[in-house]
């Protein structure tokens, strides 16, 4: 209660507003879109360390005024009647100032709002909102620092050129690029084969991504170049990188594995009815596949009826490409942001290789899918190459298996 400034009637529902906020944003279930999932974390993260916190309120002629800062967090919400910080009375003309600063855009980190005293309702409804606004500020902000953290931490680990052979002198563009366009200057202009060239200067792998999956994402930015000519070429380039993002895994899996390689068929209670020993020089996984479904002809029920499963490695056998990304993801190879757009991308893999009917993409959903494959997985091969120091806020709410006590954002 501050006398003669706000009621208490007042403070107390505005402590109730932010409090069912805070709550709100920190208990809430995760989005479901992989693009959203670094600003929800971001939000959860700038709301955590800077609410509860304390306000500032102070008296300016017949007005009253009231600011939030970050970084002033406390154990519980409260308020206090303190000298006007310089900031904010710079910023008012004269005592009849109504309204407020909203989010302080130029460094996110404060706002303020000025009321007539007989207008309090006025202060539940604005200055919260500015504050719900300034901590969502801070967490596209925060997000933009993670995403440069995270090209600076790849681009020591280095990057993979494309090997794209060269356009074919003076070649006509197909019929639907004529009618593409792209904005610039605040015009609308013709695509050009430089576009579709700057585009995959933006898709690189890292030299740690194994040259096997490298040559697949070759051949999707190759096809993507060359949708300049044929249209179709857009939709074949995102199948190609969603095949290399399945590749990716498949690799992985191996590379956990030593030879020899022991595949048993199990029952529930561990049980071994049948084994195979693989030794053969290279292991693939079609290989541990082809041998995995060769146990489960020969016996795919106990004598119980329990249905059996196929151990490699201590684990059960991922025979799909869905039980692949769940041991990736198990293994926090992936977050769960990334494992629902592994799972969308899958299912357009899926449409892709058996198609029901013909459809056309436009240029950009190619760039952006082929951007989200060539993401999960240079995230996936640092993730098991180079983890020491490497960014992990951005995309789990809890710390992974690879991270260690350094694993910090700075």
């Amino acid at each position: 209660m501050i006398p003669g400034l706000l009621s208490d009637d007042l403070v107390n529902a505005l402590f109730r507003e932010l409090t069912c906020y805070r709550a709100t944003i920190l208990q809430r279930p995760m989005s479901q879109r992989e693009d959203w999932w670094g600003e929800h974390l971001a939000l959860r993260r700038v709301v955590g360390q800077n609410t509860p916190a304390l306000l500032g309120t102070a008296a300016h002629g017949s007005k009253v005024v009231v600011w939030f800062e970050l970084e002033q967090k406390k154990s519980e919400w409260m308020i206090q009647e303190t000298p006007m910080p310089e900031w904010i009375a710079s910023t008012l003309c004269d005592d009849n100032t109504v309204g407020g600063s909203g989010p302080n855009l130029a460094n996110l980190t404060c706002t303020y709002r000025v009321y007539d005293r007989v207008k309090e309702s006025d202060i539940l409804r604005g200055f919260s909102q500015d504050i719900h606004e300034l901590l969502a500020g801070a967490a596209t902000s925060l997000v933009q620092q993670w995403r440069r953290k995270e090209l600076g931490q790849w681009a020591k680990l280095g990057w993979r050129e494309w090997a794209i052979p060269s356009y074919p002198s003076k070649a006509p563009p197909c019929s639907e690029i004529r009618g593409a366009g792209r904005w610039r200057d605040g015009r609308g202009t013709p695509v050009t084969v430089e576009d579709l060239f700057n585009d995959i200067q933006h898709l690189r792998l890292l030299q740690a991504v194994p040259e096997s999956i490298w040559a697949i994402f070759n051949r999707a930015v190759k096809l993507y170049v060359y949708g300049y000519l044929d249209w179709e070429f857009f939709t074949m380039s995102q199948h190609q990188a969603v095949m290399a993002l399945e590749t990716s895994l498949k690799r992985l899996f191996l590379d956990h594995l030593t030879l020899p390689v022991t595949l048993d068929l199990v029952t529930g209670t561990g049980d071994i009815i049948q084994s195979r020993v693989i030794e053969r020089e290279p292991l693939t996984y079609q290989m541990l596949w082809d041998t995995a479904r060769e146990l489960f002809k020969t016996q795919q029920r106990s004598p119980d009826g329990e249905k059996l499963k196929v151990i490699v490695g201590g684990a059960p056998f991922p025979l799909s490409k869905g039980t692949l990304r769940d041991w990736a993801h198990s293994r926090g190879l992936i977050s769960d942001s990334e494992c629902v757009r592994l799972k969308y991308y899958f299912r357009l893999r899926d449409n892709w290789s058996h198609p029901e009917f013909t459809g056309r993409d436009w240029i950009t959903w190619a760039y952006e899918r082929l951007k989200g494959c060539a993401l999960l997985i240079n995230r996936m091969w640092a993730r098991e190459c180079h983890p020491k120091n490497l960014l992990w806020e951005h995309a789990f709410r809890k710390k992974p298996p690879w991270a260690t006590s350094q694993n910090t954002v700075q």
